[in-house]
């Protein structure tokens, strides 16, 4: 059997450019390996090794994110300068994956649907998300899928402006970035609010996939992302235009076993409660900060 993580280390080094040439910051990105003579940690590598115990219980993956005109905090407000909006970055690392409409490359390798309930964007007194949940039956669920009840007011704010808990329904891709200068990075796309008729759309059309007369593995499908304008009564900001990949539309044969291993621990991490999207700003970082006016959209 193919090992993916050989192949996501061979395609790194393929396609990894170095941060002087990206004319990066260094201090701002997260080294992902390192060189020299590493023969003398032979002896401290293997089954002796405990050091990743306590990392091993979950399995964190980072959120795509796309620079708008409200990005106001953090690294996201950064890239913004830096980038100008519509940028598809990585804000945990300050990392460019592609600009204002370019396009970039992805296969999806599993999918699964996530409700989370996020405190209101002007109070700073904890984490901003509250509590995450798989369950479709459980409250926050129920309050995410009614639209009456996806906004609930609690202590805090300005008395004209009390603060407001939001319930939302997200649909997370987990996919591996399939060309650039990041090629064989894993990352989550997420889609909701104004977003989320967009995501319907793609899993129908990942579903429409075909080979021999059957449904497709959604990791054997190959797509196009790229950023476009969107317009709603109350503001504009960049969503996702998708389109199957023209050019190679299917993954190569010979890294078939290697993406469908790599679904399969998706998965049973996923059962095992031990998958996580890392949002990190994303209750400010996208459309879900202005597209409030398609909420009828999400059913």
């Amino acid at each position: 059997m193919v090992d993916f993580n050989k192949l996501l280390n061979k395609h790194r080094k393929q396609n990894m450019t170095t941060l002087e040439d990206r004319n990066e910051e260094p201090a701002e990105i997260v080294a992902v390996g390192a060189d020299g003579d590493t023969s003398w940690l032979q002896k401290y590598t293997g089954e002796g090794d405990t050091s990743h115990e306590g990392m091993s219980q979950y399995r964190i993956v980072p959120r795509l994110a796309i620079t708008q005109g409200q990005s106001k905090k953090g690294n996201l407000k950064r890239l913004r300068e830096e980038h100008g909006v519509g940028a598809v970055v990585l804000p945990h690392t300050a990392v460019l994956i592609a600009g204002k409409g370019e396009t970039f490359r992805v296969v999806p390798l599993f999918f699964y649907t996530e409700f989370i309930q996020w405190r209101d964007r002007d109070d700073k007194t904890g984490n901003e998300t509250v509590e995450k949940t798989f369950d479709p039956t459980h409250i926050i669920a129920k309050k995410a899928r009614d639209k009456k009840r996806r906004l609930e007011e609690y202590a805090g704010g300005a008395p004209d402006k009390p603060w407001k808990f939001r319930f939302q329904e997200h649909l997370n891709f987990i996919c591996y970035l399939y060309d650039g200068d990041y090629k064989g990075e894993m990352l989550v796309i997420s889609f909701a609010r104004g977003e989320f008729f967009t995501g319907t759309q793609f899993t129908n059309a990942i579903g429409m996939r075909r080979a021999g007369g059957n449904q497709a593995p959604t990791w054997t499908t190959v797509w196009d992302f790229r950023t476009s304008e969107r317009q709603g009564e109350k503001g504009d900001w960049y969503g996702f235009d998708i389109r199957s990949c023209t050019e190679c539309p299917w993954i190569k044969p010979d890294e078939a076993e290697a993406f469908e291993a790599e679904h399969k621990d998706l998965r049973k991490d996923y059962k095992e409660k031990r998958l996580i999207a890392d949002h990190g700003e994303g209750n400010t970082d996208d459309t879900e900060a202005t597209a409030e006016d398609l909420e009828d959209e999400e059913v």
